[in-house]
Formats: C-alpha cells, sequence, structure tokens
C-alpha cells in the first residue's frame, strides 16, 4: 500500500503541475494534450505488460522498476524551460505508476486471505486516491512558492523510500513471500 500512495504521489503531484509548466514554455495546447496523452498510455495500456512481467519476474522487482521510473520521469521533467525533457519524463512517470500500482495490488493478492481481499484493496484504492488528492494540492501549494522544477524533483522523493521496503522484501518466487502465509487459489 505504501509503494502504490507513494506513487500515486509522484504521479497526480506532477500531473498537476506539469501541463502549466508545458504550457508556459511551449504555449502550445497541442504540445500539452501530446505529453498528457502519452502519459495516460504509460498509465494505462502498460498494464497488461505489467502484469505479465510480475508474474513472470516477481512483484518485487516490477515494483523496484516503477519506483525507479517514477523517480527518473520527475527528474527529467524538472529542468526548466526544456519541454522536450518533460515529453519524455511524464510518460516514464506514466509507466512507473503502471508498474507499481499493478505489482503492489499483485503482492496485496499474494498475501491476503481470499475473503479479504476485496476489502484490502478498495482500502488500497482509498489510501491511493487520498494520497493523489493531497500530492495535487500541495504540489500546487509548492509550485507557487519554489516553481515547478523544484517541485518536480521533490515529487520523486518518494520512490527511493519505496525502493528500500522493496528491497527488503524476499520473494523467493514471484507471488510467494518469505514469511507471508500463502495465498489461497483464486
Amino acid at each position: 500500500i505504501t509503494a502504490i500512495a507513494a506513487s500515486q504521489v509522484t504521479m497526480v503531484g506532477l500531473m498537476a503541475v506539469a501541463p502549466i509548466a508545458l504550457h508556459r514554455h511551449t504555449g502550445s495546447d497541442m504540445a500539452v494534450a501530446l505529453v498528457v496523452s502519452a502519459h495516460l498510455a504509460g498509465m494505462y495500456a502498460l498494464a497488461p505488460l505489467a502484469g505479465r512481467a510480475a508474474d513472470a519476474a516477481g512483484r518485487r522487482q516490477v515494483l523496484a522498476a516503477g519506483a525507479a521510473l517514477c523517480a527518473a520521469g520527475a527528474l527529467l521533467a524538472a529542468p526548466p524551460g526544456l519541454p522536450a525533457l518533460a515529453a519524455v519524463g511524464l510518460p516514464l512517470v506514466g509507466a512507473g505508476w503502471c508498474a507499481a500500482y499493478v505489482a503492489s495490488t499483485a503482492v496485496l493478492g499474494d498475501v491476503t486471505p481470499a475473503a479479504r481481499r476485496a476489502g484490502a484493496v478498495g482500502g488500497s484504492d482509498l489510501v491511493a486516491s487520498a494520497s493523489g488528492a493531497a500530492a495535487a494540492v500541495a504540489a500546487g501549494l509548492l509550485a507557487d512558492v519554489v516553481g515547478t522544477a523544484a517541485t518536480a524533483m521533490a515529487l520523486a522523493a518518494p520512490a527511493p523510500l519505496v525502493l528500500v521496503l522493496v528491497l527488503s522484501l524476499r520473494e523467493p518466487a514471484p507471488g510467494r513471500w518469505a514469511g507471508a502465509p500463502a495465498s489461497e487459489p483464486r
């Protein structure tokens, strides 16, 4: 749930301020629309691939990759006056969010008994939504005070925390966690 919340903070916070910065530097509504569309494609079009990767390579690896992509994308989007970097960074944040969200949800399914699984996923979605809403407001306020570049760099900060958490997990086989009860068949 922490990984979902962290990726949501980075993604929503960045998307709250990035279109403003992009428009300021390009003056083009079309440029903003194209970059946001690429970001959304990264968020959703890659979900089946993220799921397959989590099943094949393991949730831990996909979570780590998602956190790294979120951080890299946020840092690429940070430099002011370089909309081409933002055009690369924002889709990376979308792809990172996708990987983290899909893999985190898979972990939740792995370690939660079937009778409580839907409630756990619903609670996780609530935490993600609340985190995203708070991030949008905070990013807007922060961008007003320190600018969008510093805000984007700050939004990369949750990723290292997620990496520390994720790398401490032991997943001997995809979907099997050291110290966690085996998931019931679905």
